[in-house]
C-alpha cells in the first residue's frame, strides 16, 4: 500500500515540537476541515525549522489539542489517552478506529484534558491520521518519549489498526 510517510519512522518514531500559537477554545471553525490553512502553515514552519516531523498544538486554555495534520494519543500504565473532543479538534476518522480498537481489545481509553507536562511524562506517545495510521513519537521538543519505540500498546494498536483495514 501507498505511504507517504517513510518506512522508518513507524520503527524510530517522529520528532513533535510544541506550537507557539493557541487555538482558540471558543472559534467552532477549528472542528472542520476547511481551506483557511495559514494557521496550520505557521505550525508546521515551526516544525520546519527545529528538524521536526509535526507540532503539537495547545488550546488557549493551555490543553493539548491535536496536531496539525493529526490527533494525538499518550498510553499512561496501560490506559489510552486522547484529548477531549470539547478541546476544540477534528475528530479524525483513525481516532475514532483507535478508541474502537481499545474498546474491542478491552485496553482502557479515555478522552481527557490534560497539559503538554503530562504528555512528555506518558509511557507512550502516538499520532493518527488516514494516511499515516499510527505513527510512534520518539521526542516532544527535547524530551525523549518512552523506553523503546514502537512502545507496546502503540505496536498492539499498529497491528490491530493493519487487520481493520
Amino acid at each position: 500500500p501507498f505511504s507517504p510517510y517513510d518506512s522508518k519512522l513507524y520503527d524510530e518514531g517522529m520528532s513533535l515540537v510544541v506550537s507557539n500559537y493557541k487555538r482558540s477554545t471558543s472559534c467552532p471553525i477549528s472542528r472542520y476541515k476547511s481551506t483557511n490553512l495559514l494557521q496550520s502553515i505557521l505550525r508546521k514552519e515551526e516544525a520546519n525549522k527545529k528538524s521536526a516531523h509535526e507540532t503539537i498544538v495547545l488550546n488557549t486554555d493551555g490543553f493539548v489539542a491535536e496536531c496539525v495534520v493529526s490527533n494525538i494519543f499518550m498510553v499512561s500504565a496501560g490506559s489510552v489517552v486522547t484529548p477531549s473532543l470539547d478541546t476544540n479538534i477534528l475528530p479524525g476518522i483513525t481516532r475514532r478506529i483507535v478508541l474502537d480498537i481499545c474498546k474491542n481489545s478491552g485496553i482502557l481509553s479515555s478522552e481527557e484534558h490534560f497539559k503538554i507536562d503530562v504528555l512528555i511524562k506518558a509511557d507512550e506517545v502516538f499520532i493518527t491520521n488516514s494516511l499515516m495510521e499510527i505513527m510512534p513519537v520518539s521526542r516532544i521538543d527535547d524530551t525523549k518519549i518512552g523506553k523503546t519505540v514502537p512502545g507496546r500498546i502503540t505496536q498492539q494498536m499498529m497491528n490491530a489498526y493493519k487487520r481493520f483495514v
